[in-house]
């Protein structure tokens, strides 16, 4: 791996400029909300800085409540 990609900072930069252009209508660049969990799967570099800009562009409290245990929801 290339030595900037260890830097968090850059990866959470660039995996959020991936995510930043699905919010634009007139530009699709392929990348999903999937997709970006799956980078997350990846490589340990990576699942730090993926999981943040998920759980940074999530649109309701569902993910977070989906994460507790079965008995509370």
């Amino acid at each position: 791996m290339h030595a900037c990609l260890r830097i968090a900072e850059i990866l959470d930069l660039i995996i959020g400029f991936l995510v930043d252009d699905i919010h634009e209508p007139d530009k699709f660049c392929g990348i999903r909300h999937q997709d970006v969990a799956r980078l997350a799967r990846t490589c340990k570099a990576f699942k730090a800085p993926a999981l943040d800009v998920l759980w940074r562009t999530q649109s309701s409290l569902s993910p977070l409540i989906m994460c507790l245990p079965n008995h509370l929801w």
